[in-house]
C-alpha cells in the first residue's frame, strides 16, 4: 500500500477539496514522530500497528482536533503529513474521531508541489 499510494500521490491530492497552490499541512514533532515510527516497526506488522499508551493517543487526538477545528473555521482542509511507516496506523487512529482529517505520507506529495507547514503537533 505504501508504494501504491506514493505512485498515486498526485491523484490523492486532487481528491482533497480546498487545496490551493501550496499544500498546507500539519506535521508531528520530530521526536514524537520518531517514537511512533519505532512503535510501528517494533510490532513487525506489514501495514504497521501502532502500539502506544492510551493517554498518548488521547492527547494526540485532542491536539489534532484543535488544529482541525481551527482549519474548518477558515474553510480549509486539514492534512497531517507524516512518515510513510506511520501513515496507515495514524489514519486508522483518527478515522472516526476526526473524520475530516486527511493523513498523508511524505512520499505521497509530488515533488513539484509547494508545501507550507501551518502547525507542528506534539
Amino acid at each position: 500500500t505504501i508504494h501504491v499510494r506514493a505512485a498515486l500521490g498526485r491523484f490523492i491530492l486532487q481528491g482533497i477539496p480546498g487545496i490551493g497552490d501550496a499544500v498546507e499541512v500539519f506535521t508531528l514533532n520530530p521526536e514524537l514522530e520518531n517514537m511512533l515510527n519505532k512503535s510501528v516497526l517494533a510490532t513487525g506488522a506489514a501495514e504497521g500497528m501502532l502500539s502506544i499508551e492510551p493517554g498518548l493517543a488521547e492527547n494526540l487526538i485532542r491536539l489534532i482536533t484543535e488544529q482541525v477545528k481551527s482549519r474548518e473555521a477558515q474553510g480549509k482542509p486539514s492534512i497531517l503529513l507524516v512518515h510513510p511507516n506511520v501513515r496507515a496506523s495514524l489514519s486508522r487512529l483518527f478515522r472516526y474521531s476526526i473524520s475530516s482529517l486527511v493523513v498523508l505520507a511524505y512520499n505521497e506529495v509530488p515533488e513539484n508541489r509547494n508545501m507550507s507547514v501551518v502547525a507542528t503537533i506534539g
